[in-house]
């Protein structure tokens, strides 16, 4: 009880009683109290066992945390890959633009005569 904070114990007691039930091999992302007192995430798979004709539960902890690093930064990635996607997309599109302006450009200097003063601008 103490390992978990006072807040999450509701929640941290349910997937327990749910383990002892065998509704559930894993608890997901249980919060933890490190001995310094910040808190990490860790999936706890637990066995009962009887101590001393107690019946309890004995739980394996894996720290979680740098999992969920590697999910944000997958999540940052696959929205930083879909920037770039739309980014593209956008640029194809105005060089689309930009080509016909260039193209009917080229085309009116085709069908202006050598000395017209407009052809400068166009």
């Amino acid at each position: 009880m103490d390992i978990h904070p006072e807040k999450d114990l509701p929640y941290v007691l349910e997937q327990f009683d749910r383990q002892a039930r065998k509704e559930t091999q894993i608890a997901k992302d249980l919060p933890v109290i490190r001995k310094d007192g910040s808190i990490f995430y860790a999936d706890v798979s637990s066995s009962p066992i009887v101590l001393g004709g107690r019946k309890c539960l004995m739980g394996m902890f894996r720290d979680m945390t740098e999992f969920h690093k590697l999910e944000d930064q997958l999540r940052q990635s696959q929205k930083m890959e879909s920037i770039g996607t739309l980014a593209g997309g956008v640029a194809h599109d105005f060089n689309n633009i930009l080509s016909a302006i260039s193209g009917y450009g080229h085309l009116t200097l085709m069908k202006m005569k050598a000395g017209d003063p407009l052809r400068r601008n166009i």
